[in-house]
Parts: C-alpha cells; sequence; structure tokens
C-alpha cells in the first residue's frame, strides 16, 4: 500500500535523493506551483540519503534541478494516464516555471536515473518480462458491468493510405516477440467499425480513452510513438524488436497522431479539464492531507487486524508546507477568472 516516489533536489552541484511513501499520486498538484515551492515541498520530507525505488515500485518521481534550471518529473493520477490532461496541466504550470525546461519523463525512473547518471541495472527489478498482447476492443459485460477496453491507437500508412483502429493492449506489446507487421495488418484488416460503434454507444461512458498511440509508414520504415503512462524501457524494447525501422517517441504530444485519424476518441484538451485541474489544485491547498494508510487501517475490522503484517512504511506521512497558502490561493482564483469569460 501507499504512492512511492523519489524526491531530488540538485543545487550547486550537489545532488539530494528524498523519499516519500504517499506523494506520487499528487505530484501534480506540487510541481504546477513552481521551483520555490516544491523546494519547500521535498524538504519537508525529512533527511535525503534514500535511493532510487526500482521499476516495480516507483509510481512517481521529480528531479529539482536548479544548476539547470531543469524539471524532471513523472506521476499525480490523471496527469500519469491521460495525455490530454497532461499537457493541459503542462501548458497552465508553464507560467510558475519561466525560464525553467519542463520535461515529462517519459521512461520513468529509467530517465530519472540517466539524469542523475545512475546505472539502469540498479532501477530495474527482477522479474520476469510481460508483454502484452494486442487485440482489437473487446467488451467485458455482466448483469450489472459493461466496459468497453480501448488502450491505444494504432495507424498503418503503406502506398498513400492511411488505416487507423483503436486497440487494446499496452505500449509493451509493440515488442512482443512473435509481432509483425502482418499481425498488425491482420487485426487493421479484421476491425469492423460496425460492431465497435455499437459495443460504443450501448454506454459512451464505458468506452476508455487511448494511453497510447503507434504510426507505421511501411514505405518509409519509421514508427512514431506518442504514450501518457511512463513504460520504464519498453521504447527502447520496441526499437530493439522493429530491426531496420526508425522509432520516433513523441512523448505526450499526439495532436501530430490525430490529424491523421481525426474520427477516433482522442483524449480532451477543452476547458473542462482546466476546470477539473483547478479544483484538484484548491482542494490540495485548502485541505490537510491525511495519512492515506491511517484511513485505511480505522476502516478495517479488528479481527483482521491481528491477522495481516503491517509494512511501517505507511506510517511516514508529513505534512510538509502549510496546506492553506494565500499566494496559491490568490493565483488561483485569477486563474479562475479567466476561465470562466473564455
Amino acid at each position: 500500500m501507499g504512492q512511492r516516489c523519489n524526491l531530488v533536489i540538485i543545487d550547486g552541484g550537489e545532488c539530494h535523493i528524498y523519499y516519500d511513501h504517499w506523494a506520487a499520486n499528487i505530484l501534480d498538484l506540487e510541481v504546477f506551483w513552481g521551483p520555490s515551492s516544491l523546494r519547500k515541498f521535498i524538504q519537508s520530507r525529512g533527511e535525503s540519503g534514500a535511493s532510487l525505488l526500482d521499476n516495480c515500485w516507483s509510481e512517481g518521481a521529480c528531479v529539482l534541478d536548479f544548476d539547470n534550471r531543469h524539471l524532471l518529473w513523472y506521476g499525480g493520477e490523471d496527469v500519469k494516464y491521460d495525455a490530454g490532461y497532461a499537457l493541459v496541466h503542462a501548458e497552465m504550470m508553464a507560467p510558475q516555471w519561466s525560464g525553467w525546461q519542463v520535461e515529462w519523463a517519459k521512461d520513468g525512473i529509467f530517465d530519472v536515473a540517466r539524469k542523475l547518471g545512475v546505472s539502469l541495472e540498479t532501477v530495474t527489478a527482477d522479474h520476469e518480462i510481460e508483454y502484452d498482447s494486442l487485440s482489437l476492443p473487446h467488451a467485458h459485460e455482466s448483469e450489472s458491468y459493461f466496459f468497453l477496453y480501448v488502450d491505444g491507437l494504432l495507424s498503418i500508412a503503406q502506398d498513400g493510405k492511411v488505416s487507423g483502429i483503436p486497440i487494446s493492449g499496452r505500449l509493451s506489446g509493440l515488442a512482443e516477440p512473435s509481432l509483425a507487421l502482418e499481425s498488425l495488418t491482420r487485426l487493421v484488416t479484421d476491425f469492423s467499425p460496425e460492431q465497435f460503434l455499437a459495443d460504443k454507444l450501448r454506454d459512451p461512458s464505458c468506452c476508455s480513452v487511448a494511453r497510447w498511440g503507434a504510426h507505421f509508414d511501411v514505405d518509409q520504415k519509421f514508427i512514431k510513438i506518442w504514450n501518457s503512462d511512463p513504460q520504464e524501457g519498453w521504447i527502447s524494447k520496441v526499437a530493439e524488436h522493429w530491426q531496420g525501422w526508425e522509432v520516433i517517441h513523441h512523448g505526450l504530444s499526439f495532436r501530430w497522431h490525430q490529424t491523421l485519424l481525426p474520427d477516433h476518441n482522442w483524449p480532451d484538451m477543452s476547458n473542462a479539464v482546466r476546470r477539473s485541474i483547478l479544483v484538484g489544485l484548491r482542494e490540495n491547498v485548502q485541505k490537510p492531507r491525511e495519512n492515506p494508510g491511517l484511513s485505511a487501517l480505522s476502516a478495517m475490522k479488528s479481527e483482521v487486524m491481528g491477522k495481516i503484517e503491517i509494512n511501517s512504511a505507511i506510517f511516514e506521512h508529513r505534512e510538509g508546507v502549510a496546506r492553506s497558502d494565500t499566494d496559491k490561493l490568490i493565483h488561483l482564483e485569477a486563474l479562475e477568472r479567466a476561465l470562466a469569460v473564455e
């Protein structure tokens, strides 16, 4: 149980690594306010000296580099799993980071390790590689539940024609050892727009939005990829699998792909997303942070408590800087007023 993350400060040539057991899923709310505020948040985590988490346990991280005015980070909830939300969030936080390079760690903790000059072996979990299998979107249905699984968007260009489909399976499926261009082409050929639309109309709210996309240009032998959810090492594995193809990674940016497949379901970047971000920021500023672990423990029945072993790390919770910050609230009000007149 936890939302584990590393928080790193580089200043004056010195690197300090911190650890927080509960900050990964709210990291977007803390990086938003700029370098000074983020430094206070990180340093309130306690003494440094932690080591980097591996790709099994790391759910977020940031490197606040004052020497190069560079922020490298990933984490949050909607930010991490929704490219549209992430791009709007980046746009809204840009004024607070004027003069800094703000970079999304598309390769997760691997990018953090590269930034710090740490061997990737030290942040690679010792477990068997699991590849996803790509398939056409499929519906899960019961008497009380329906969901249409769409994880990505795949397009293939050949002889001047572009064909695209929604697809189920994570980005790692592009590196599955048995996958070949013929397999992907067959998926495109077998896709039924009519069946997909019929499933989608059964409950439009239950059709998930793509977290990644890939475009294969057969004539020019290149693959373009975008993805929101960092998946450590998979981009290099995709490149290794598709020998002879150039693999180009666009990070969170998906608009180039949207122009190729305009009729598909793309991440939202409307003002509704901006309002959602402002609501989350206001709640984080005004409400005291509670330890989620203690909340979960209090909800457990007493007879269960005696039968489980509790990880002491769940008690590592620090309030850090005061939640009610006048400057932040003033800035939020200005953003809310500007959004109201758009």
